[in-house]
């Protein structure tokens, strides 16, 4: 038994033009955003590029001026140093410069010692009388002006050398009433008095009329000049005298003290 099946095939459904419409609007919604979408990759694309395209850059700048600041600062650092061995070289040089000073110093006051011991050896001495700058030496013998002089001499002094009043009243009460000879003479040249260290006469206690070269050799001088019947009693001052240089008195050595 045959059936038979009527089979109805399913009508084709187009869609209505609304859908259509807005099917294409979709459509063109998806191309536009797709498009936006490519541009804003692109630009992000760009932009990135650029970023990094600065970013290197900076780099380097930055680099480049961290290695100028570094070769400024070597610079300086060069310079301090350099700086540091000359100042080495300074005080070295001072440090050697103050031990010849050291040395030196050191040396002047063993010399200064030496020195104060031998004026006070020269102070002990028996005879020898110190006034301000000064040793003074009253001989006990008596002796010609040249033979005075060279035992003056060999004591380390020379004959008096008188500079003052002052001195004149020691060397007065130094001769207890003796006549002695002093340092003063016109040998080299007659009428020029000169002191054995070689200045010329400018303070002078010289007895009245005198000097007056009385034998006609009379070119030393003598204080404590006294003729019995000219001296007034108040004249204790004026007591030189030119007298022969071979006449036989005591004599008076002065020594002079520095240090």
């Amino acid at each position: 038994m045959t059936y038979l099946v009527n089979v109805e095939r399913p009508k084709k459904i187009s869609p209505s033009p609304a859908k259509d419409a807005q099917y294409r609007r979709a459509f063109r919604l998806a191309g536009v955003c797709i498009g936006l979408m490519c541009i804003v990759q692109a630009t992000l694309n760009i932009v990135l590029r650029l970023y990094l395209t600065s970013k290197v850059d900076t780099d380097l700048l930055v680099t480049s001026c961290d290695n100028h600041t570094l070769s400024i600062y070597i610079e300086q650092l060069q310079s301090r140093y350099n700086n540091l061995v000359k100042e080495k070289g300074q005080l070295e040089t001072n440090y050697i410069d103050l031990g010849k000073a050291r040395d030196q110093l050191q040396k002047k006051k063993n010399e200064l010692q030496n020195r104060l011991s031998d004026i006070a050896a020269d102070i002990r001495k028996p005879g020898w009388l110190f006034f301000r700058s000064s040793l003074y030496y009253m001989s006990t013998g008596m002796k010609s002006w040249s033979q005075s002089r060279q035992d003056c001499k060999e004591k380390g002094a020379d004959l008096v050398v008188v500079n003052s009043r002052e001195e004149q009243d020691f060397i007065e009460m130094l001769r207890r009433g003796k006549s002695a000879w002093i340092g003063l003479s016109d040998q080299d040249t007659k009428g020029v008095w000169k002191w054995v260290d070689g200045t010329q006469l400018t303070i002078a206690y010289w007895w009245t009329r005198e000097p007056n070269n009385y034998t006609g050799n009379e070119h030393c001088v003598e204080t404590g000049y006294k003729p019995e019947d000219e001296r007034p009693v108040t004249d204790i001052l004026n007591m030189w005298n030119d007298n022969s240089c071979s006449a036989s008195l005591f004599w008076i050595c002065e020594k002079a003290i520095s240090i």
